[in-house]
């Protein structure tokens, strides 16, 4: 299985891949307006058909009490649109709490010149740890 992992922003959108054999990695980050996902929708069609993408993931930002705010909202609009477009790919949410500042921890030894780099590379990085996490926690589970 091959799966595709998003981190949905509110103007990017991070993206990882990962291979057959469950390894990941952070693919890019694609950017979009006003919530506007037609462009955004076409490129990960693209993805998805180049990498024979399997399965989709995509991180809920669930407040540290548990509770949905606005965000959750987002996200949930945003698979949607989603499970429309890909009516054949099962589509998974995942925990994402806390893997922005995980991405950043991570990140701390590396050097970006500017900013935009760094947010950048973050938001496919949590769409790495994402995909990580939902993959770790299916693995415990067959077991």
């Amino acid at each position: 299985m091959k799966y595709l992992g998003l981190d949905l922003g509110e103007k990017t959108l991070g993206v990882a891949l990962s291979d057959s054999i469950g390894i990941t990695h952070p693919y890019k980050t694609l950017e979009f307006h006003s919530k506007q996902y037609i462009e955004t929708l076409k490129e990960l069609s693209k993805i998805i058909s180049e990498y024979e993408i399997d399965e989709i993931v995509v991180g809920l930002p669930t407040n540290m009490d548990n509770t949905e705010g606005e965000k959750v909202h987002y996200v949930k609009t945003f698979v949607s649109k989603l499970e429309d477009t890909y009516p054949s790919k099962p589509i998974h949410l995942e925990d994402e709490r806390l893997t922005t500042m995980e991405a950043y921890e991570l990140m701390s030894e590396m050097k970006f010149k500017r900013k935009e780099e760094r947010k950048l590379y973050s938001d496919a990085l949590s769409a790495k740890l994402i995909l990580d996490s939902y993959l770790e926690r299916i693995k415990k589970n067959e077991k």
